[in-house]
């Protein structure tokens, strides 16, 4: 028995592996396809329920979102769960900036419960916003969120989709950096969602777009656009524009620190 006995000893967080063989199946993404459309909204709220909060709230906010996911060294999928969620909520009817910055946090304490391998450290809400947001404040306003949705929290995210398309792409596999370009297009898909203008936008656009300026910002020329468009079904023009958006808020992103102040 003594044989038997387990002497290794686990250090840090363990993480599930992309899956390659779901990420392969043409059913399962197919699937996805099929399931984004229901967590789209049909509106851009900020122009339609909200009052209050324009489009640089939400820029702010989001970016603030962000920086709070990558300093917790969340998986890629949290940060665009909880915008899902969060969009999906304000859809639902006007917030005052104080429940925005609320709704916020209590979107990614459920994506995090959802997406990662580990929650948010305690007290971490407090801190960030200045004890504007409690830990009381979220359970509660957790509670609430979760019957307006439905229950139906998992969202179709862009970052979802990105692993699917890199592993239909041969030629990207083959090259000494392929994996940098998949992290890139994470990177660009993160980006892409703090942008108001892409709130009713497919996560599959999303994800095509933040392949393929992955794919420019580090000059590889063997993968075209039309080929990325063929897996997803996307429209080129679309896919087009927002790899050129992009670009722009990849740029405004390295240039400005971004600060996410209360809105009470």
């Amino acid at each position: 028995m003594s044989n038997l006995l387990c002497t290794e000893s686990v250090t840090g967080e363990t993480r599930a592996l992309v899956d390659q063989q779901m990420c392969t199946s043409q059913k399962v993404f197919d699937n996805l396809l099929k399931l984004e459309m229901r967590y789209v909204p049909r509106m851009n709220p900020i122009n339609s329920a909200q009052r209050t909060i324009t489009s640089e709230h939400r820029r702010v906010c989001t970016s603030w979102m962000l920086e709070i996911t990558e300093e917790c060294k969340f998986e890629n999928s949290v940060f665009p769960l909880a915008v899902s969620l969060m969009d999906r909520f304000l859809c639902l009817g006007p917030l005052s900036r104080a429940h925005f910055q609320l709704t916020a946090c209590t979107s990614l304490f459920i994506a995090a419960k959802l997406r990662s391998v580990h929650l948010f450290p305690r007290g971490i809400f407090e801190y960030h916003t200045d004890f504007a947001v409690t830990s009381s404040q979220i359970v509660s306003w957790e509670a609430l969120m979760t019957i307006k949705l439905g229950w139906d929290l998992a969202s179709v995210s862009a970052n979802d989709i990105v692993d699917h398309i890199y592993l239909r792409l041969p030629a990207l596999h083959r090259l000494p950096h392929g994996d940098v370009i998949c992290a890139h297009a994470h990177v660009l898909a993160h980006l892409a969602i703090t942008d108001a203008s892409n709130i009713t936008e497919k996560p599959s656009v999303i994800a095509t777009a933040a392949i393929l300026g992955a794919l420019r910002g580090l000059c590889v020329n063997t993968i075209t656009a039309e080929s990325l468009c063929q897996i997803t079904r996307a429209n080129k023009i679309v896919v087009e524009n927002l790899a050129t958006l992009n670009e722009k808020l990849l740029a405004n992103y390295m240039m400005s620190s971004h600060r996410f102040d209360s809105f009470n």
